[in-house]
């Protein structure tokens, strides 16, 4: 819900086509982020918290 707000705010400030065309790259660029942040935290390595290394995968036995 707060960020649906925000979003409102964000573009509610904003008048020209153009201004609206960039403000919508800037979005794109920041949901694209959160998405790799959400993915990689979903990845994560549940003993340690952090994704293995392809080194540490392969060097375990």
């Amino acid at each position: 819900m707060l960020c649906e707000i925000t979003i409102f705010r964000f573009f509610r400030r904003i008048r020209s086509v153009e201004k609206i065309r960039n403000a919508c790259r800037v979005l794109k660029t920041y949901v694209s982020a959160f998405e790799n942040v959400k993915h990689r935290e979903e990845t994560t390595d549940s003993v340690s918290g952090s994704v293995p290394s392809n080194e540490t995968v392969f060097n375990r036995k």
